[in-house]
């Protein structure tokens, strides 16, 4: 008769657009049962229609368009977990009578019911037999108190489709960095290489924490937002969504949800193909020629003569000398993108530039009548080094100390970077730098 209806034999439910439909329905229903012989329970029956009614153990809510866990039901979960808190251990049966509660509620809760009981499942895994004893680790006691004191937030699961995106990210990583963009964010675009503990990990790390690390690079732009992000690994974006059973790509996926719950973000994550996302894998390959640092040992023994410097003018996310700083792109942390379009007024810079831009350096510090310390070679010869000295054998007068940096072995670190660019050949940075290094106090107040 072209009834939407959910049946059982014992249980069921009809759905109508409206009232007049649905009350239709309801009577022609009741005729229908009664004429087949079966036997109704009238008490356990609504034959008038409802817009919110409890079935299966969830309410369902067609005014919120939404499913819900009854209250009682909440109650008694909240109780198992108390209780399993406050003593910090229960049998591995008990665990897996929450972890399976957990689970069975996921049309109230959505997707999150998977990704945060990864730890009661990794435990449960561990188990000789089911009445053994299991004591909590930290991580675990973190998931158990997650959902006594959250379960309330998240109950009512909606069954609409994702309202519009409000923004749209895309991400990638490569085996030496990462990259992303999104058209919508002021062109910005995030670009940076793998620390060397990430060079060598599977794929789906890699393209893990590059949505991690793009996200971080944008959460100030992001937060109260639906964003949608795309990569081109399947893995990746499934595991955002219901974590992993691999502990690493767990860990990241909750990074990626506690950023995202921190800052009000809804996220959902999307594979596409790789042929479309060309850029983001453009980004992902950037080698950074000028990836270097001085050793932090030596920065602090100036920072503790010229210091406390405020702001790195020319660093990474890995590098920064302090926790301020100014990265090439949109970097996890940075505090500005492209150093010499930045404001240095009012900040004691720690300024270790390329060699290319030690000259527009000294021009932005003149030009906001800034102060800060300069890194440079001690090299007559180049371009760079009659801006800084004069004729006679004196630097200029806004070079207010000169320090003559340790000439010890490791003093200019490269990064993943320059060791990807020198590989197959020795570094300029191998051993002892071939100049001197300089520490120039430069004031221009």
């Amino acid at each position: 008769m072209g009834h939407n209806s959910f049946i059982y034999l014992d249980d069921g439910f009809g759905s109508q657009p409206d009232k007049c439909s649905a009350t239709a329905a309801s009577f022609i229903q009741r005729k229908e049962l009664s004429l087949s012989g079966l036997l109704c329970n009238e008490e356990k029956s609504h034959w008038a229609p409802m817009q919110i009614g409890e079935w299966l153990g969830f309410v369902i809510d067609s005014i919120s368009m939404s499913f819900r866990i009854p209250e009682k039901k909440v109650s008694k979960l909240k109780g198992l977990l108390g209780f399993a808190i406050q003593a910090g251990y229960s049998s591995f049966r008990e665990l897996a009578r929450i972890a399976g509660s957990i689970i069975s509620v996921a049309l109230a809760v959505g997707p999150i019911s998977r990704l945060l009981t990864r730890q009661m499942y990794f435990a449960i895994e561990t188990r000789s037999a089911w009445d053994d004893t299991i004591h909590f680790s930290p991580s675990l006691l973190i998931e158990l108190k997650f959902w006594f004191c959250n379960i309330d937030c998240f109950n009512g699961y909606s069954i609409r489709p994702p309202l519009a995106t409000h923004t749209v990210v895309f991400s990638d990583a490569s085996d030496v960095a990462f990259g992303g963009f999104s058209a919508s964010l002021d062109g910005t675009v995030v670009s940076g290489m793998w620390e060397p503990e990430d060079i060598g990990r599977s794929s789906t790390f890699r393209e893990l924490k590059a949505i991690y690390f793009v996200l971080l690079s944008y959460v100030a732009q992001l937060k109260h937002k639906r964003v949608k992000i795309f990569t081109d690994n399947q893995g990746a974006a499934r595991i955002v969504a219901i974590g992993s059973s691999k502990a690493n790509l767990q860990a990241l996926a909750m990074d990626i949800f506690n950023l995202c719950l921190v800052n009000y973000i809804v996220l959902e994550a999307q594979w596409i193909p790789r042929s479309l996302n060309e850029r983001a894998d453009l980004l992902s390959r950037f080698v950074d020629k000028d990836d270097w640092s001085i050793n932090p040992s030596v920065f602090r023994d100036i920072d503790a003569k010229w210091g406390p410097h405020t702001i790195d003018r020319f660093a990474s996310h890995y590098n920064a000398q302090v926790p301020r700083f100014n990265s090439k792109f949109a970097s996890p942390g940075c505090s500005g993108v492209d150093a010499l379009s930045q404001d240095w007024r009012d900040e004691n810079n720690w300024v270790c530039p390329p060699v290319s831009a030690i000259v527009p350096s000294v021009r932005a510090l003149s030009s906001c009548s800034g102060y800060g310390t300069l890194i440079v070679p001690q090299w007559p010869s180049a371009y760079f080094w009659p801006f800084l000295h004069g004729s006679s054998s004196q630097f200029k007068s806004f070079v207010k100390g000169v320090f003559e940096l340790p000439r010890i072995e490791n003093l200019l670190l490269e990064g993943p970077g320059q060791r990807q660019i020198y590989k197959a050949r020795p570094s300029v940075f191998s051993g002892c730098p071939r100049f001197k290094m300089l520490a120039l106090r430069v004031d221009f107040r």
